[in-house]
């Protein structure tokens, strides 16, 4: 199904929410992201093992000598994605080209933290001397909501149940994903969860990329594709299933298909990004946009990594999932030129779109989650940054430029 410029009818599709959600209370509260961490299926150490196991497959497997003594190591697959360095900085860091653990866990979050990261990397590259006894529990904390603190998850029931209740407005119970809700909760026929999860299981065929799930009262989005795995599907579903996978470009599309044929989504994908995988996408974009997906979710087309490469702001949260259009790395700000398949002025173009848009977080599919303190600053630092790619290529702007006179 093509879709042309403007809006996509949410009512026309149906939702993955039973009929009586339209009952529930709007909350304008916000929702949940910035750092946290994933998971994978790690029944034994041997599942964070590649099937690398014949020549110098054997050796890459080992322990690199950058490691700090200890349980925890990186082995010589480590394709310096940065996965495991944003999600247990105080385990990981970078070095000669690689990760490694610079500091062995000392306290249960550290060590949580650690094989999170473990279970998150897309080549199993992180690895302990010793199988993990509490390697479930942290395959339990998946998927999980972004800063927890700042961006609370939220819990909203029926309106019915207030009433009866005698509860003086409070259809909106603030409390985290790990908190044990009363039994009085549960006794309502719909608890329903907002907010916005990392969906970890990171994908070597997407480079490490990440995965986010964006839970909405009109029907929870996808963003992008991480590692199939039935662990992960069955919380999405408890979740309240998935809508629509939105692919913020051709490349971070890993397991599209197992993902849309189990969760049974709609898959949205810009025409120009299409490829011989993604053929069979539900919904192909055309045209320059921008797309709305109810009231505050817009799809805004930010072409120049790639010619179809759009990106989705979540607007009563103000955050913008841009993939690989802008990221941050250790070093800063970053559009990754080095791996530009379209044009690098116009991926500066498109960054320059997004001063017009209200948002202080920046979720990318590689690298750092930003937080800005406003938008104010979020403008402020945007626009530094455009001002120094243009003058490293201003040759190359100033042609892109009088196209658009």
């Amino acid at each position: 199904m093509a879709m042309a410029n403007k809006a996509i009818n949410l009512a026309s599709v149906g939702s993955v929410f039973p009929s009586s959600v339209d009952k529930l209370k709007k909350s304008s509260s916000s929702t949940s992201v910035h750092k946290k961490l994933r998971v994978s299926r790690f029944p034994s150490v041997k599942a964070v093992q590649s099937p690398v196991e014949s020549g110098t497959g054997r050796w890459a497997r080992q322990r690199r000598p950058q490691n700090v003594d200890g349980d925890f190591f990186v082995d010589h697959t480590c394709i310096d994605c940065d996965t495991c360095r944003w999600m247990a900085p105080q385990v990981f860091k970078r070095v000669d080209g690689m990760s490694a653990v610079f500091k062995q866990p000392t306290c249960k979050e550290d060590r949580l933290n650690a094989l999170q990261a473990l279970l998150s990397c897309p080549t199993s590259s992180i690895r302990t001397e010793v199988p993990p006894s509490d390697i479930l529990e942290a395959q339990k904390t998946f998927p999980i909501p972004i800063d927890e603190k700042k961006l609370p998850v939220i819990f909203i029931i029926p309106n019915y149940f207030i009433l009866q209740h005698h509860l003086t407005d409070c259809s909106v119970i603030m409390c985290t994903w790990n908190s044990k809700p009363t039994l009085s909760l549960w006794l309502c026929d719909i608890i329903y969860f907002q907010g916005v999860y990392h969906c970890g299981y990171h994908s070597e065929k997407s480079y490490g990329a990440a995965s986010y799930l964006i839970i909405h009262p009109e029907g929870n989005i996808l963003v992008d594709s991480p590692k199939f795995t039935e662990r992960l599907a069955q919380k999405i579903e408890m979740l309240g299933g998935v809508r629509y996978m939105f692919l913020t470009h051709k490349d971070d599309v890993a397991d599209h298909g197992k993902w849309s044929k189990r969760l049974s989504c709609d898959r949205i994908l810009h025409s120009q990004d299409v490829e011989v995988c993604t053929t069979d996408v539900e919904i192909k974009l055309e045209g320059t946009g921008p797309w709305s997906l109810g009231e505050d979710i817009m799809l805004i087309h930010t072409p120049g990594h790639t010619e179809g490469s759009v990106c989705l702001l979540y607007k009563s949260v103000k955050v913008l999932f841009t993939g690989d259009h802008l990221l941050m790395r250790e070093s800063g700000l970053d559009i990754m030129e080095i791996y530009n398949k379209c044009s690098v002025p116009a991926q500066l173009n498109s960054v320059e779109k997004l001063l017009e848009l209200e948002f202080n977080w920046i979720i990318p599919g590689h690298g750092r989650r930003i937080e800005f303190k406003d938008v104010q600053e979020k403008n402020t630092i945007l626009e530094a940054f455009v001002q120094e790619k243009y003058t490293q290529h201003s040759s190359s702007m100033n042609v892109i430029r009088s196209l658009h006179v």
